[in-house]
């Protein structure tokens, strides 16, 4: 299930539920140089969903790890691009 704003995450009390966040962030380097950093937190609120949810995510945390790389150098092919170069970092 996905919900569309933080305000309605928030509200997601259903302990069998495991809640998924992705956090992205953006670390500055000299010389004009970044780093993405990615990093997955999974809240359960109980030990029953996280007995249930621990399999699901062994069995596809290989995968996760290969998304996440491809994402990571799609983001950097595109700002690599001659057209994000006007882009300015603050």
């Amino acid at each position: 299930m996905i919900v569309p704003t933080a305000r309605e995450f928030e509200a997601q009390n259903d302990p069998r539920l495991a809640k998924l966040v992705l956090r992205f962030q953006v670390i500055a380097h000299p010389h004009a140089s970044h780093t993405l950093r990615t990093e997955t937190f999974v809240y359960c609120a109980n030990t029953r969903t996280k007995m249930l949810f621990t399999p699901y995510w062994l069995a596809i945390r290989l995968a996760s790890g290969w998304i996440r790389r491809r994402t990571l150098t799609l983001i950097q092919q595109k700002l690599s691009t001659p057209a994000s170069q006007g882009i300015t970092h603050e």
